[in-house]
C-alpha cells in the first residue's frame, strides 16, 4: 500500500527528504508545509501546501508527515514540530534509504530520517525524530536518544550512547562505550575518547 506523506520544512533537508521519498515504494509526495513558499522546493516541483494550519487537515486526511527541518546544533524547532505532529495524532514515519543498511536487530522509533549509504548496525536503538545523515556509521550496541542529529560522514562506535538532543558534527568519531551528555554540541572533525559531562566541546 502506498500511503500520502506530506514534508514540514521547505529547505535544504526537505529537498534530501523528497530524495528519499522518490526512492521509496510506501510514500507519494504529497507536497511541503511551511511558513511561506520555498524557491528550492518549487525548483524540484514539490507543491506546496500552506502554513502549519493545515497540519490538523492533513492529520485528518491519514496524510503521513515527516519533519523535514534541519538541526544544526540546536534541535527545539524539530522538537517543537514533531511535538505538535504528535499531539495532533499524525503518524510519522521513518523515512530509510534505499541503499541505507539497517539490521535486523537495530530498533528505530518514529519519524527519523536515514539518508543515503548510512549503516545502523547490530542491536542499535534510535529514538524518535533524529536525522542519521549520509553516510553516517553507527555500530553494535549504540543508543541513540530523541531528537538526535548525527551528520554525514561521522562515527559512532560500538556501545557508545548520545543522549537527547545532541548533535554529532560530520566526521567526527565518537570511541566505544561513550556516553555524550544530553543537548550537546559535537563539532565536525571531533574526536571524543572518555565521558564527558561538557554539552559544547571545542
Amino acid at each position: 500500500m502506498v500511503n500520502q506523506i506530506a514534508l514540514v520544512g521547505g529547505g535544504g533537508h526537505a529537498s534530501s527528504c523528497v530524495e528519499l521519498i522518490s526512492q521509496s515504494e510506501r510514500f507519494e509526495l504529497l507536497g511541503y508545509v511551511a511558513p511561506e513558499k520555498s524557491s528550492l522546493m518549487e525548483d524540484i516541483d514539490v507543491e506546496f501546501l500552506g502554513s502549519d494550519q493545515v497540519l490538523q487537515r492533513l492529520v485528518a486526511n491519514n496524510t503521513c508527515l515527516h519533519v523535514a527541518v534541519g538541526q544544526i546544533k540546536s534541535s527545539d524547532k524539530r522538537c517543537a514540530l514533531y511535538s505538535a505532529i504528535r499531539s495532533m495524532g499524525g503518524d510519522l514515519p521513518n523515512l530509510v534509504a534505499a541503499n541505507a543498511v539497517v539490521t535486523k536487530t537495530a530498533s528505530l522509533g518514529c519519524g527519523n530520517f536515514v539518508g543515503l549509504l548510512a549503516v545502523i548496525n547490530a542491536t542499535v536503538q534510535v529514538g524518535d525524530n533524529c536525522i542519521i545523515n549520509t553516510a553516517a556509521i553507527l555500530e553494535h550496541g549504540v543508543l541513540i536518544g530523541d531528537h538526535c542529529h548525527i551528520a554525514p560522514g561521522a562515527v559512532v562506535l560500538g556501545d557508545a550512547v548520545i543522549e537527547s538532543h545532541s548533535f554529532v558534527g560530520s566526521g567526527a568519531i565518537i570511541r566505544e562505550g561513550v556516553r555524550i551528555a544530553r543537548g550537546s554540541v559535537v563539532p565536525a572533525g571531533a574526536r571524543i575518547m572518555s565521558d564527558n559531562e561538557k554539552r559544547n566541546f571545542k
